[in-house]
């Protein structure tokens, strides 16, 4: 009494498992090299992001 009740595409799931875990990795990387260098130079980040928030909350 065996039915299929889930159908899952094995190979849509590990390509968006594997971009996940790339985007993670990624970022963690990136925070680590940022911190580093924040360390290494004692000056902070410049976040282009907030920058930009910034800029277009004015316009």
């Amino acid at each position: 009494m065996s039915q299929q009740i889930l159908q899952v595409d094995q190979a849509m799931l590990e390509t968006t498992l594997n971009r996940m875990v790339r985007k993670t990795v990624e970022e963690t990387l990136n925070a680590m090299l940022d911190a580093e260098a924040d360390e290494i130079t004692g000056a902070a980040r410049y976040d282009a992001r907030r920058i930009v928030s910034a800029i277009t909350s004015v316009i």
